[in-house]
């Protein structure tokens, strides 16, 4: 069986985003989560106040947090994705070979959900991708359904800036889609 050692460890937390209320409220909030996770108690923390810097704000904490074996601590590390981890006590850790793969299956693992939710984050973002594409397309096709206009015009409409539409108009006009005449943009009647 696994051998339990607790763990005292100054981890770092840092929240970014805007605006300034929600991150303060936001590292907050993980803050009193840490204090709920089973096996981990918190000794110590420190709160720093929110910067602002190109319109981003961030905050930090600095925690010192026991947790009661390696594996806890690093559940903490995947589950709160902290920027440092420094280990205080104890100065030696000891692992039997079954603890030691105990944690290392435990890592392997969350590696595992950490990439699930990356693949379908990929799958999501490729549809969402392909889906405004088509809105997109439609939109400068029903755009210039009726009536010929110059791509400022087309701009004007959809809300897009021109110089981010050019090169879908482009690409309906080589495709066929649209056809572009004195710098005018219509539908094959």
């Amino acid at each position: 069986m696994a051998e339990e050692q607790e763990i005292l460890s100054r981890v770092i937390i840092e929240v970014a985003g805007k605006p300034k209320e929600y991150i303060e409220k936001t590292i907050k909030l993980v803050i009193d989560k840490i204090k709920e996770e089973k096996g981990v108690k918190v000794e110590k923390q420190e709160l720093f106040d929110a910067k602002e810097k190109d319109g981003i704000w961030s905050t930090y904490t600095e925690l010192e947090v026991l947790t009661k074996d390696i594996s806890t601590l690093i559940g903490l590390c995947f589950d709160y994705m902290p920027s440092s981890v420094e280990i205080i006590e104890p100065s030696n850790l000891k692992f039997d070979t079954n603890s030691m793969g105990n944690v290392l299956n435990d890592l392997v693992m969350k590696l595992h959900q950490v990439d699930m939710v990356i693949k379908n984050l990929k799958a999501e973002k490729l549809t969402l991708e392909r889906n405004g594409t088509m809105l997109l397309k439609n939109g400068i096709v029903l755009s210039v359904k009726e009536k010929e206009k110059t791509l400022k015009e087309i701009s004007s409409l959809i809300g897009i800036k021109e110089e981010q539409l050019k090169p879908f108009v482009e690409y309906m006009v080589k495709e066929g889609k649209i056809i572009e005449s004195n710098n005018k943009y219509s539908v094959k009647k």
